[in-house]
Order: structure tokens, then sequence, then C-alpha cells
């Protein structure tokens, strides 16, 4: 709705009158603009893209003497159009007493710096600002090292 009113040209000739018919004017446009659908808030650089896809890269099988495991998550962001996403790594099941300690349990890409002989299960829990949630497991199982013992270097026959 538009509505003009120029002032210049009112033929009201009472001042009181003029005033109430622009008091009247401002109160009909207030209705109505409260009265308007607000346009939806829109954030730059923000969309919905809906429900978070959970993809990790965790090895199935590795022996004790294995270093810096990692538990990879960084395809998640690629399929997740690349919105802020926060993450969060535990270790559900273990054998007893051998907690592995995992080496930033909030990042994208955590380490478990070593691991004892047993069956782990992982959890990786990712969200994002608009309140979407994905939960997967992971399993893990660990053998004992099959090299025992000082390694011996042979040296290369003579030429």
């Amino acid at each position: 709705m538009l509505i003009v009113f120029d002032s210049t040209r009112s033929t009201i000739q009472n001042p009181h009158m003029r005033q109430l018919f622009k008091f009247n004017l401002i109160l009909l446009v207030i209705v109505c603009l409260a009265s308007c659908e607000p346009d939806p808030i829109i954030t730059p650089g923000v969309a919905d893209l809906g429900p978070i896809r959970v993809n990790a890269v965790v090895q199935t099988k590795l022996y004790t003497n294995a270093r810096e495991i990692a538990l990879d998550a960084s395809a998640t962001q690629n399929l997740n159009g690349n919105r802020k996403l926060y993450y969060s790594w535990i270790c559900k099941d273990f054998p007893s007493g051998k907690l592995p300690i995992i080496l930033g349990p909030q990042s994208m890409v955590a380490y478990i710096d070593s691991i004892q002989t047993g069956k782990y299960s992982f959890e990786l829990t990712v969200h994002d600002d608009l309140g979407y949630q994905s939960t997967e497991n992971y399993s893990m199982e660990v053998f004992p090292d099959t090299l025992v013992g000082v390694p011996k270097i042979v040296p290369l026959a003579d030429a």
C-alpha cells in the first residue's frame, strides 16, 4: 500500500484538523506496517543445507606399534557445503582398563598416540549452528605387534 501526503498542497485549512489528519495518517501507516508479514531473516553466507551427512576414515585393524592413529572426519566438511561444523570424538567401548587417550577430541581430525590390544568403538558426533546433529560409530580392532626384538641390520655384501 502506498500513501502519499503532501502538506504543501493540503486543502485542510484548520491547523487542528490538519494535525489530526497527519496523526491519523501516521497511525494508518503504523497499522499497515505492523500487519505485514516479516521478511525471513537471512544470514549472509549461511544456508540451511538440511541434516548433516557424516563420513570419517577410521582404521578397522591395526597393530600396537602404530603411532598417531588418525580419526579423520575431514570428508564430512565437503559433504555439508563447507558450513561451520563442530566435532566430538569419544571412545564408547574398550577393553577393561585400556581407555585410549584421544588427542584433539573436538577436532575434525583427532589422533590416538598409542593403543593397546583389543576391540574399540569410537563415536563421532557432528553438529552445526542450525541445530542439526548426526552421530556415527566406528569400530577398530588392535592386534599385538608382530615384530619382536631388536631389528637386525645386515651389511651389504661387497660388490
